[in-house]
């Protein structure tokens, strides 16, 4: 499965890389692109287990691979993605990252456990492999990154305003 709940199940095969030069020494660095299918997957984040490693990453983490890879979508032909990588010696597989903000994802995700976008009161802003961020869109509202009170209830602070104040 994959590594947390803001993620669907694998889409993708397991997809060992090793790769060798003319003189059959092991290559790992520099720029590697292959490509996969995923059939129904609008988009995918890729993770590695590299070979020396138990460690499960993402494929755009810098700081284990040296130079952050990509997953693009190639032009024009539906589920078949282009995936770059700087580093090999992997096992590599892909997930598609639940669209939290959109009740219409098609991934089994409802936007309403995170944020309430019916009532026009919250925005919800997707985060790649974590909850998304709830705003309030009132001025004066409040909801935001509190554990007590989700974004998802956003309501405006009440104003008390005195006789003067109604002209």
């Amino acid at each position: 499965t994959a590594p947390n709940g803001f993620f669907t199940n694998w889409m993708t095969d397991v997809i060992r890389v090793e790769r060798f030069g003319a003189d059959s020494s092991r290559i790992i660095d520099g720029l590697f692109e292959f490509e996969v299918y995923a059939p129904g997957a609008e988009s995918l984040t890729f993770f590695a287990k590299l070979h020396d490693s138990e460690t499960l990453v993402q494929i755009t983490d810098a700081a284990v691979f040296g130079t952050a890879g990509s997953v693009t979508p190639k032009n024009g032909e539906p589920g078949w993605f282009v995936v770059s990588v700087y580093k090999t010696a992997a096992d590599f597989v892909g997930a598609q990252d639940f669209a939290e903000c959109s009740n219409s994802n098609g991934v089994g995700k409802d936007a309403t456990v995170y944020c309430d976008p019916s009532t026009a009161k919250s925005m919800c802003t997707e985060q790649v492999g974590a909850a998304p961020v709830c705003r309030c869109r009132a001025e004066n509202g409040f909801g935001d990154n509190d554990p007590a009170n989700p974004g998802r209830d956003c309501r405006v602070v009440p104003y008390l305003y005195s006789r003067e104040d109604k002209d």
